[in-house]
């Protein structure tokens, strides 16, 4: 029979063993995220003579799906990657009427324009995360954003005719101009779980690069490892 030392020694250690094992499965797991977010989105603009253009603004509230992946360094840091896909931006206005030339014009021609902005993000954020409070954990993300936009300027400027005599003018011009960005991405998640490795996790995002502004408050769901 084993001696008293000895199960006194076997129960020591399994007491130390049992606090790190637990601590390895809850602090470094590998997590999956999906979600949606409500993109409030805030774009630069021009104005004429100190006054914004009829409806020219971009700025909009559109649905956004995001996915993540990543994983915990250690107890209280993380690290991941998060795409995200917005609705796209749009609208239609007619810029003021301004005179082209000094021959009198019987109908002057009118002008439409088209915008519509349609933007990816994936992002590269690490996090930070206090202590959990019963089933509940704040995190802290901050990272970097890598933007691919696309953007589309349709312009239409009809010149009225006299029928039969002079016909009517359409003249269209498409426009569209793709470029990469870098991003500030900043935000919050709030971990709630609901079972042994499954998290509901209320958060924002707040995106921010030239002529741009996007904060997006949303709800994901996360699988852990």
């Amino acid at each position: 029979m084993p001696s008293m030392n000895t199960i006194a020694l076997t129960a020591t250690l399994m007491a130390i063993a049992a606090p790190c094992a637990g601590q390895s499965r809850d602090e470094t797991p590998l997590f999956v995220e999906a979600g949606a977010q409500a993109g409030i989105e805030r774009r630069a603009h021009l104005e004429y003579n100190g006054a914004p253009l009829v409806n020219d603004s971009l700025d909009a509230t559109v649905a956004v799906g995001t996915a993540s992946i990543g994983a915990f360094l250690g107890p209280r840091v993380s690290v991941r990657v998060e795409a995200a896909i917005p609705g796209d931006l749009s609208t239609r206005f007619s810029p003021p009427t301004t005179t082209v030339s000094s021959v009198p014009v019987l109908i002057p021609p009118t002008e439409r324009v088209e915008l519509r902005d349609r933007s990816r993000t994936v992002s590269v954020l690490a996090g930070y995360h206090p202590g959990r409070w019963h089933a509940v954990r704040l995190g802290y993300v901050a990272g970097a954003a890598f933007v691919y936009q696309r953007e589309r300027i349709v312009t239409e400027v009809t010149f009225p005719g006299i029928p039969p005599l002079i016909p009517t003018r359409v003249d269209r011009r498409d426009v569209t101009s793709v470029t990469y960005r870098a991003a500030l991405e900043t935000g919050l998640d709030l971990d709630i779980v609901l079972a042994s490795r499954v998290s509901v996790v209320p958060q924002v995002r707040v995106i921010a690069f030239a002529g741009a502004l996007s904060v997006r408050p949303g709800i994901a769901v996360r699988w852990s490892r």
